[in-house]
Formats: C-alpha cells, sequence, structure tokens
C-alpha cells in the first residue's frame, strides 16, 4: 500500500479489533488457524459483527469457489449495514 499509494498501511487487525464499533463481515476460509482467529474477533467486536465460514476455499477465495453466495452475502450485509431494505 505504501510503495504504491504513499499511504501507510493500516494497522493489523488484531491491533485494533477492541476499537472496531462498524458492521463488520468476516469471511474465514480454510487456511490454518483463520476460523478460530475470525471466531475471536468477532467475539471482541461483538454484535456488529458476522462471519461466514467457507471451508472448501482457501484465503481470500471465496469469491472464486462461491461466486453467487459471496454476492448474496456481501450484497446481504452492506445492504444491512447501509440500512437499505432487502439487502440491495
Amino acid at each position: 500500500v505504501e510503495l504504491l499509494s504513499g499511504a501507510v498501511a493500516p494497522a493489523p487487525l488484531k491491533d485494533i479489533v477492541q476499537r472496531v464499533s462498524s458492521p463488520v463481515m468476516l469471511i474465514a476460509s480454510n487456511a490454518p488457524d483463520e476460523r478460530r482467529i475470525d471466531q475471536r474477533f468477532r467475539r471482541v467486536i461483538g454484535t456488529s459483527a458476522s462471519m461466514w465460514y467457507v471451508p472448501d476455499a482457501g484465503h481470500t477465495q471465496a469469491f472464486e469457489v462461491h461466486r453467487a453466495a459471496y454476492r448474496a452475502r456481501v450484497l446481504g450485509f452492506l445492504g444491512r449495514a447501509l440500512g437499505m431494505t432487502g439487502g440491495r
């Protein structure tokens, strides 16, 4: 991020998770410990966090493996987070 834009990379989520108050959608893959870590983040963030576990996809691969489900979940999350009727 810093190299391409000049902006400093944000702090790692693990360092700021206790300060998160906005709605968050965590997507956990089958990567080692990712589900456990995301479950912990979800507990720390509280009710504004949701989590989707995608056991048959690698890290950042949920979109590639489940395009329709990814689209539906992300648009639904954004719709709810933005207060839009029907999640769209």
